[in-house]
């Protein structure tokens, strides 16, 4: 058991380091997700969202800053696949492409 702890708390300090993937217990025992390392022009320029897991077992997300406009798209395949790692893929993916549309401007 300590060595998979350990390397579960190997593979977040990876995630961290490179893609800037960090998660946090929010004060209300949800979990906080943060991104960073997505804006070449600001790497320390972060997305944030809170992703909480009611009564019934299914996927509540909210207070995504800066705004991701497929956001709902990606919570419903979230609430159907239950695949938190396809989620947490899709966030940084769109997270990415908004940054696109903002260099192109």
């Amino acid at each position: 058991r300590a060595r998979t702890l350990s390397s579960l708390r190997a593979a977040l300090g990876w995630y961290r380091e490179r893609l800037g993937l960090a998660f946090a217990q929010a004060p209300d025992g949800a979990l906080q997700v943060s991104l960073r390392k997505v804006d070449p022009r600001d790497a320390e320029r972060s997305w944030r969202l809170v992703v909480r897991v009611d009564q019934d077992r299914a996927y509540q997300v909210s207070d995504c800053v800066p705004v991701l406009p497929n956001l709902p798209a990606l919570s419903a395949a979230l609430g159907a696949s239950r695949d938190f790692g396809a989620f947490v893929r899709g966030v940084r993916r769109e997270a990415r492409q908004l940054v696109a549309r903002e260099m192109e401007a």
